[in-house]
């Protein structure tokens, strides 16, 4: 696929989204809602159109000026892997150390009633507060 494609592909998908539905919300007014709805299917649909074709499409590398993007491969892989994966062993060791059994600890249960430790108490009463008094109010003169 061409990078020119690719570049266009990618702008439909990313970019054109954000100002499409700007443009719509603007002119929702002005449209009558069949127009409405059919410039909403084409915009969004367009969009996902284009993703779906960048999605299949095999795209080895992007280059932007003398900056080159190298993409995951996404074909199938026919070559072998030179060592073992480190993550899943082939097959256990014979001499590989075996872990103990552990045997189940028992459950220890109270047999007595529950109580609290200390008597709640009630706490002491509230007192009234000296009552307020308005302040004079300011004249003019004053700072």
């Amino acid at each position: 696929m061409s990078q020119l494609l690719v570049y266009t592909l990618l702008a439909l998908a990313l970019v054109l989204p954000l100002p499409g539905a700007l443009l719509l919300r603007l002119f929702r007014a002005r449209l009558p809602e069949k127009h409405w709805i059919g410039a909403a299917v084409a915009l969004f649909g367009t969009a996902i159109v284009s993703v779906l074709l960048l999605s299949q499409s095999n795209v080895i590398s992007l280059h932007l000026g003398s900056l080159t993007l190298l993409l995951p491969a996404t074909g199938n892989v026919s070559v072998e892997p030179d060592e073992p994966s480190i993550f899943a062993p082939d097959e256990p060791d014979e001499e590989s150390e075996t872990l103990p059994v552990l045997e189940p600890m028992p459950i220890i249960t109270s047999t007595a009633p529950l109580s609290p430790t200390a008597p709640l108490s009630p706490t002491a009463p509230l007192s009234p507060t000296a009552p307020l008094s308005p302040t004079a109010p300011l004249s003019p003169d004053q700072p």
